[in-house]
């Protein structure tokens, strides 16, 4: 197959550049570019609902919702225009229906925003640590969940001492999980390390799984452990329920947080925590599978360009300024909005989108 293409592109021919069939689909009007952001997007999803929610985008319905809102504010301008140009003429627009049809506007788009921000977990995950002391079964409960022998798992204390990190997907939202050391004393500088990676990989989490032995009570080296999480997003996971219980979990529950009963090493009571996992990643009861868009952050960037400038041309109204200042900040709006669909779009964000792109797409 080198020598094939060796020989075509010795005979004039030339590789693709990244992007490329996308590009010339966009500049030919094939698709706009909020669809060519998605092909980015899809190529990156690590799971089925956002995949689910970006094919609906592929297909344009996200361009379809956005222009609804453009052409809204086009008939705006319009009037406005016609107004100024031919006051004498009856072009029946008053402030009122500007200010409605502005405050429209800005609750569709503001939906945008809202649900981009909450879908974007779809996207990137949700970090999610297993911490407690040595021994607890942190590691067997980690590829428990990722159902492959990830982390090594001993009986000897101390085995874990860096950080192991994977995704897992639960109910196809992405969990990235940490397996972090179990070493609360450090005795030297490989074990103080190990510390300081597990405190660090603790304040980035979203979630924190709180391992605790059923077969032993909850002790010193626990509390101070809670003391480092009690402010985050705590689930405790109290394992090893399959040997002899001494552990009270009356105790645990004065704590105020979720309390899941398992054994890892019997893999009982994993789907029961898979489920508290996935309520605290998402705790509204939409979903993507409905009206949710996956935004870019230069997508975002522009809707939120867009919102200031609804507002200030609402601001104008309010203050009574005349029909000519309330036009100006109307056309700024277009033309951000003109930028989401590539309509008047910089040189800088179709080199951010299509430089993503692997060569052949």
């Amino acid at each position: 197959m080198n020598k094939i293409l060796s020989l075509v592109l010795k005979e004039g021919a030339r590789l693709a550049q990244p992007g490329e069939f996308s590009y010339r689909a966009f500049v030919n009007g094939r698709i706009d570019l909020s669809q060519a952001q998605t092909i980015v997007d899809i190529v990156e999803a690590k799971t089925e609902r956002a995949l689910f929610a970006l094919s609906r985008q592929l297909k344009g319905e996200f361009s379809y919702c956005f222009n609804q809102i453009k052409g809204l504010l086009k008939d705006l301008l319009y009037k406005l225009e016609a107004y100024l140009n031919f006051p004498d003429e009856d072009t029946n627009i008053n402030t009122e229906e500007i200010k409605v049809g502005l405050k429209k506007a800005k609750q569709q788009l503001g939906r945008f925003l809202e649900d981009s921000r909450e879908s974007r977990i779809f996207r990137e995950g949700i970090r999610c640590v297993l911490c407690g002391r040595v021994n607890v079964g942190k590691s067997t409960l980690f590829n428990c969940i990722l159902k492959e022998e990830k982390a090594i798992v001993t009986h000897i204390p101390r085995t874990t001492r860096d950080a192991i990190e994977d995704t897992v997907s639960i109910k196809g939202l992405p969990i990235v999980l940490s397996d972090t050391a179990g070493i609360l004393e450090p005795e030297d500088f490989i074990d103080r390390a190990a510390v300081e990676i597990s405190y660090r990989k603790i304040r980035e989490a979203d979630i924190v799984l709180f391992v605790v032995d059923a077969s032993v009570n909850f002790n010193k080296q626990d509390l101070i452990l809670w003391e480092k999480i009690k402010d985050k997003n705590v689930i405790f996971v109290v394992n090893k329920i399959d040997l002899k219980q001494k552990l009270n979990i009356n105790k645990l529950k004065v704590y105020g947080k979720p309390i899941v009963r398992i054994s890892a090493l019997k893999k009982t009571g994993i789907r029961d925590l898979e489920n508290v996992i996935f309520k605290m990643s998402y705790k509204k009861k939409t979903d993507t599978g409905g009206n949710r868009f996956l935004l870019a952050k230069w997508q975002e960037d522009i809707i939120r360009r867009v919102l200031a400038k609804m507002e200030e041309a609402s601001n104008l109204i309010d203050k009574g300024y005349s029909y000519d200042f309330i036009l100006l900040p109307l056309r700024e709006i277009l033309d951000e909005m003109g930028k989401l669909t590539g309509e008047n779009v910089s040189e800088e964000i179709l080199s951010q989108i299509f430089s993503k792109f692997c060569i052949g797409k």
